[in-house]
């Protein structure tokens, strides 16, 4: 199986993770375009209760997307990069998708760079958290 995601665990609880991992994703110039507590909205739609609390997060780099979305503009459908935290037994789980993975599905080497410099600034806010 392919690992799609670049993530870390924390020894910390979900809302400090979260915390933390806003002042991180500023550092490094990176904004979030929405959060959805999965947890809820499950519950909320199905009536069952996931074992563990799942935030997930639209993230974006401005410049990044707009070098993206200027040499194809069909990006759009994987804009913006989704980034996660879970909370776990052993800690809080903080996540994104591979940018350099993503982008590797379009098959267009000239993206390379974008993907490699997103997932070099995620993984610089996962360090940092």
């Amino acid at each position: 199986m392919t690992d799609f995601a670049l993530k870390r665990t924390v020894e910390a609880d979900v809302d400090a993770v979260l915390e933390r991992l806003k002042t991180a994703l500023l550092a490094e110039g990176l904004g979030v375009l929405y959060s959805l507590e999965f947890s809820d909205i499950i519950a909320e739609k199905t009536g069952h209760q996931l074992p563990n609390r799942v935030v997930g997060f639209g993230v974006c780099s401005p410049d990044l997307a707009r070098q993206a979305l200027e040499f194809d503009p069909s990006i759009a459908a994987l804009l913006p990069c989704g980034a996660f935290v879970i909370g776990t037994q052993n800690g809080t789980e903080v996540g994104f998708l591979d940018p350099a993975l993503a982008l590797g599905l379009t098959g267009n080497e000239a993206l390379g760079p974008l993907g490699d410099q997103a997932k070099t600034m995620f993984q610089r806010v996962l360090a940092a958290v």
